[in-house]
């Protein structure tokens, strides 16, 4: 196949538009629609960015194979994974477990997050959200919001997970749990306590789906 079908098998294979590649490269979408209509060709150094930004080598970009033979190529190439780095219980503060594992997961989340890491979940203070044993998704760089589901750490201690609201002058901490025995945390301003915020929740996925 011509680089035109390349581009475009090889974006639909990995699950993105035309819109999302586009932004991803930084070009408008009508270029890549042009790119997959053979209307114009890439400069090499865009082929090159578009190539890591596909998770492809540059040689399957513009290799002459056909359709068979390049997702047989791309069948071969490793999936995309974020670092499993530890268990981590919900609503209680305590050390978790650091663990050493790589999580395969979709390529547009990789690509929307990539220094992103997996915390599996143990307990039920979030198990209305996330059932024990799920794995969250947590985003060091996304910008945490009112509502946002956060990993959180308060004067030092090691970290928990709650939604986070906010007002003017108060902080709430709180659980989504069927067990009413777990309650908010609320900082107020002025409170002596220190919140640390690590990242927030962007993706999850259960074990078995993953499997």
């Amino acid at each position: 196949m011509a680089l035109p079908e390349n581009i475009r098998l090889i974006r639909k294979i990995i699950g993105l538009t035309q819109a999302q590649l586009a932004e991803r490269i930084g070009v408008a979408r009508t270029t890549v629609t042009q790119w997959e209509n053979g209307t114009s060709n890439p400069p090499i150094k865009t082929i090159q960015r578009l190539a890591q930004t596909l998770g492809v080598p540059v040689t399957i970009v513009v290799g002459d194979n056909d359709a068979n033979d390049l997702k047989r190529a791309l069948d071969k190439i490793r999936a995309p994974c974020a670092r499993l780095r530890r268990r981590i219980h919900p609503g209680i503060a305590n050390k978790p477990d650091m663990l050493d594992e790589c999580i395969e997961l979709p390529s547009e989340v990789a690509l929307a997050h990539p220094n992103a890491y997996f915390l599996e979940v143990k307990g039920d203070c979030m198990n209305r959200v996330y059932p024990e044993g799920c794995l969250i998704l947590i985003d060091p760089e996304s910008e945490p919001r009112s509502g946002s589901i956060a990993v959180v750490s308060i004067d030092g201690s090691e970290c928990l997970v709650r939604r986070l609201y906010q007002t003017a002058h108060t902080l709430v901490l709180s659980p989504e749990s069927w067990n009413s025995e777990h309650c908010d945390v609320i900082i107020e301003r002025g409170d002596s306590r220190n919140v640390s915020i690590h990242g927030i929740v962007v993706w999850f996925q259960s074990r078995t789906q993953m499997s």
